[in-house]
């Protein structure tokens, strides 16, 4: 169905895209608060495909927070990137033993998943910063693929952090 939103059935947030073998696939976070409650709880996030930008089909959802061993939950702003024949998510989680959030990854062989923790271990944490201003400096990481292949990361809350 066309029309916005575009996913009715869900509250979602935090929209990133990849186009990918003749479709988009869209990863939202997923908010499960429920009525009355006035702050978000979003433990996962969602994948939905269009061959038209109509038409969507929700993919079972693929990544949890708690997928992550060293997260205790916080499912933040994410970012979806296909290299090399592999597909890396991006994700802004709380970390479960260094206070405030963290940036981890996961890698599937598909755009719709299952995807997997790819390190065992946090990507960039709160403690590997220069000045650690709070809690949530860790958000919404996105990433930028140069036509040579290198991969830069980019973050942040409040100030804006790169590396390459």
């Amino acid at each position: 169905m066309c029309g916005n939103p575009i996913i009715r059935h869900k509250y979602t947030s935090d929209p990133t895209a990849l186009s990918y073998d003749g479709r988009i696939y869209l990863y939202t976070g997923h908010d499960e608060a429920r009525v009355g409650i006035e702050n978000y709880v979003m433990n996962e996030w969602l994948c939905f495909s269009s061959a038209d930008l109509c038409n969507w089909t929700e993919h079972p959802v693929r990544l949890r927070a708690t997928d992550f061993k060293w997260a205790e939950g916080g499912a933040f702003a994410t970012k979806v990137v296909e290299k090399a024949g592999k597909f890396y998510w991006f994700v802004s989680v709380n970390h479960k033993t260094i206070p405030g959030t963290a940036i981890g990854v996961a890698v599937s062989d598909h755009p719709a998943g299952i995807f997997k923790d790819a390190l065992d271990t946090a990507l960039i944490t709160r403690n590997m910063l220069k000045a650690p201003s709070h809690d949530k400096i860790n958000l919404a990481p996105t990433v930028l693929i140069d036509e040579d292949g290198s991969a830069y990361l980019f973050w942040g809350n409040k100030n804006a952090i790169m590396c390459s």
